[in-house]
């Protein structure tokens, strides 16, 4: 596919130009992520052309945090000096796992050792900031081989860790293979071992443990994905891109050549959705309760007003009483202990079970 890369760049810059004119005004661009795929596969020209555009159409503010996600295999320091140049500020790399066993399971191509090399050039490569990926709960993992990731993961000095555990979403290769019996994930019981591993082990390395899947030395959270934890607004672009913008839900459409026809005749939109007041209030407490300092009571109320009553009602002191909520400082949080509930307690919370 990667033939087909400067058109679908023609297509992507295209695009950026209309949506800036079509949702104006914007406001100054902070952050950038360019994921999805695999966007380090773009020579870093292309990347240098897309980041241009951006500058040109939108107010870019000095100092935005511009995330480039990568593979380790094909990431050589010639490439990482490229991105440098074109403006990456921050790398993220989904290493995955440093297991040949768990890559394997996984379907990952690159080598443990491809790994290692990445996050080592990266940092070499003087990145503001270096992110590294890894799942825990594939087939025949056992604790042992997540603290061994984990301690290999410590040792290269990232800036940044998520620790995602391996979700079985249903139509996907993967919940074919479980329902088939031909592939196992971790039980909830070992998933809540690494869980509670991956926290001894990143905080006693100096991590903070910001989020419920994510670790960061100070100074280098995520800043693009914490707009997402509070439910802030952000502008997608390209096959398959999602936007979330004054109560309004929109998206791409994820085929190469339908998506690149929609940008000439000027509208990419394949889908929409209005986001009803419910849902946008269930939203902003299900995404911020997942950030350790939890979600600000007055911007709640400033944006939900008509939620006062659940939020203070008999949820909130259930949850204070049985000691899974915290309420402290302005903010609603889920209590360290309880982070393995998050979930599950944001749920019933706004459904006011």
């Amino acid at each position: 596919m990667l033939h087909a890369a400067p058109a679908y760049v023609d297509s992507l810059c295209a695009e950026i130009r209309q949506g800036a004119e079509r949702h104006a005004p914007n406001p100054p661009v902070a952050t950038i992520f360019l994921g999805g795929g695999t966007p380090s596969l773009l020579p870093a020209a292309q990347i240098g052309r897309i980041l241009a555009t951006i500058g040109d159409v939108f107010d870019l503010q000095p100092g935005a945090e511009i995330t480039l996600e990568a593979n380790p295999g094909p990431l050589r320091p010639r490439h990482l000096a490229g991105f440098r140049a074109a403006g990456v500020t921050r790398l993220s790399i989904g290493v995955q796992t440093f297991n040949p066993r768990g890559l394997g399971a996984l379907g990952r191509l690159h080598t443990p050792q491809e790994g290692q090399q990445a996050i080592a050039h990266a940092r070499a490569a003087g990145f503001a900031s270096v992110s590294a990926d890894l799942i825990f709960g594939w087939q025949d993992q056992t604790l042992a081989d997540w603290r061994d990731d984990l301690q290999t993961a410590i040792a290269l000095h990232p800036d940044h860790l998520s620790a995602y555990s391996l979700t079985v979403e249903e139509g996907t290769p993967l919940a074919h293979a479980v329902a088939a019996g031909t592939m196992s994930v971790a039980d909830e019981d070992l998933y809540a071992d690494m869980f509670l591993a991956a926290d001894e082990l990143l905080t006693g390395a100096g991590y903070t443990h910001y989020e419920t899947s994510n670790y960061a030395l100070p100074g280098h959270r995520s800043r693009h994905n914490c707009g997402y934890w509070v439910n802030g607004d952000y502008l997608g672009f390209g096959v398959g891109a999602h936007s979330h913008r004054r109560n309004r839900r929109f998206w791409n459409a994820r085929d190469l050549h339908t998506y690149a026809a929609a940008v000439q005749n000027g509208s990419t939109e394949a889908g929409t959705e209005q986001i009803a007041e419910a849902t946008a209030r269930a939203e902003t407490m299900f995404l911020g309760t997942r950030l350790a300092e939890g979600v600000s009571e007055s911007a709640f109320f400033e944006r939900h007003a008509r939620t006062v009553d659940m939020v203070y009602g008999r949820q909130l002191a259930e949850y204070l009483t049985r000691g899974v909520v915290t309420r402290s400082g302005g903010r609603i949080a889920i209590a360290p202990g309880a982070r393995l509930l998050a979930d599950e307690i944001a749920i019933r919370f706004l459904e006011g079970e």
